[in-house]
C-alpha cells in the first residue's frame, strides 16, 4: 500500500531540503482541494485536466516493483533473523470495486491493485512468508450476502465497515489456524451494531 509514498520518502532521504523547497503549484492545490471534498462528480469530469497520469499510473512502475520487491524481502529476512514468522495480507481499496461512474486517482485502480499483488505472490514464493488474498475473500462475502462488494466499505470513506471488518478476521483467522500458529474459539454469530435495536443487544 501507498506505494507512491514511498517514492516520495525515499526521494526526500536523499534529498531533505529539496523537498522543503517545493512550493506547490496552482495545479496541485486544486488537486489537493478535489480530493478532500471527494466530489465524484466534479473530479471525473475534470479528471484530464487535474491528474498527470505519470503521477498516477495504472500499473506500478519500475522504480515501485523494485522498492516494493526490496522492502518485501528485507523485512522477510529480519523477521526471520527474530526466529519468527511474516504473514502479508492484502486489503484492496474500494475503487478496485467501483464502476466507471464513480472518480479514482487512477486511470485503472482494478489493473494497479492486481498488480500490485501478483508482486506480494511472486515476494512470497521468493521469500517463503504466509500471505493472504483479501480481495477474493471480500468478493466471495459481498456475493454470499447479495449485495455489491462496495456495501462492505464506508462511503466515501475508503475503509471497511463492520461487516467488512469481520469478513478480514475470520480469513486472517482461518490462515492462521491453517499455518498451525494458533487456533480460536470463533463465534461466527456477526452483529452489525450500526442496526440494532436498543432493548436486546448482544456485545459481538
Amino acid at each position: 500500500n501507498d506505494l507512491v509514498d514511498n517514492i516520495s520518502f525515499r526521494a526526500w532521504q536523499q534529498d531533505p531540503e529539496a523537498g522543503n523547497l517545493h512550493e506547490p503549484t496552482a495545479t496541485d492545490r486544486l488537486k489537493q482541494m478535489v480530493a478532500q471534498l471527494y466530489v465524484g462528480k466534479l473530479l471525473q469530469l475534470l479528471y484530464g485536466a487535474l491528474f498527470d497520469q505519470n503521477s498516477f499510473p495504472s500499473v506500478p512502475t519500475d522504480e515501485e516493483q523494485e522498492l516494493f520487491s526490496q522492502s518485501l524481502a528485507d523485512l522477510s529476512q529480519a523477521v526471520a533473523d527474530q526466529g519468527a514468522r511474516l504473514f502479508v495480507f492484502s486489503l484492496p481499496d474500494v475503487s478496485e470495486f467501483v464502476g466507471t461512474e464513480t472518480a479514482t486517482f487512477r486511470e485503472n485502480p482494478v489493473e494497479y491493485g492486481d498488480a500490485t499483488r501478483a508482486l506480494i505472490r511472486q515476494a512470497a514464493e521468493e521469500n517463503g512468508f504466509a500471505y493472504l488474498e483479501l480481495k477474493d475473500v471480500l468478493t466471495e462475502t459481498a456475493l454470499e450476502m447479495e449485495v455489491p462488494t462496495t456495501a462492505l466499505f464506508g462511503s466515501p470513506d475508503h475503509h471497511l465497515r463492520e461487516i467488512g471488518n469481520f469478513t478480514v478476521a475470520e480469513a486472517v483467522a482461518g490462515l492462521l489456524e491453517g499455518e498451525e500458529v494458533t487456533r480460536f474459539a470463533q463465534d461466527r454469530r456477526f452483529i452489525d451494531r450500526t442496526h440494532f435495536d436498543p432493548s436486546d443487544v448482544t456485545c459481538p
